[in-house]
């Protein structure tokens, strides 16, 4: 494997994307049909990417609340790192509000998942689900109390 080289086209494959962020599983599909860049495996990718000053790699915002990644891609989240150029990184500005789209979506999801749980009259993943709730409003209330909005329901704000 060609750390040159895999470099080249994960700069190239960012770049050319119209995705702000990619997961890290997408970059490895792109590295696994090159010949160079074969051999490449998760861990050694987000090292090699999170040391590297052109790229930043960020972890799933649910996985904050308590959700494990099989929770967040059960509820249709991101449930892996993803990686940005750091060109390409959004103002403070911007990063907010994906913030506050991403936690409106998770929101939606787990009262989606404990409205299920109710209906399967299981306490446990009731208790859990409410906790994990519990903190989300609490940054929802953090967030409108600096004036930003949390979008819910399909793009309508809490």
């Amino acid at each position: 494997m060609n750390l040159e080289a895999v470099e080249q086209r994960c700069l190239s494959y960012l770049m050319n994307t119209n995705k702000l962020m990619t997961p890290v599983s997408e970059l490895l599909q792109m590295l696994d049909q090159d010949d160079e860049c074969q051999g490449m495996d998760v861990d050694k990718l987000l090292r090699f990417l999170g040391e590297h000053e052109l790229f930043s790699v960020f972890e799933p915002i649910g996985l904050q609340f308590g959700l494990s990644r099989e929770e967040l891609g059960k509820y249709g989240l991101v449930s892996e790192p993803s990686v940005i150029l750091t060109t390409r990184m959004p103002t403070q500005v911007q990063m907010v509000a994906s913030m506050a789209s991403a936690l409106g979506t998770m929101m939606n999801a787990m009262e989606a998942a404990l409205r299920q749980a109710e209906e399967d009259n299981d306490q446990k993943r009731v208790r859990n689900t409410q906790a994990i709730l519990g903190r989300a409003r609490a940054l929802q209330e953090k967030l409108q109390e600096a004036g930003i909005r949390v979008p819910r329901n399909g793009g309508s704000e809490d």
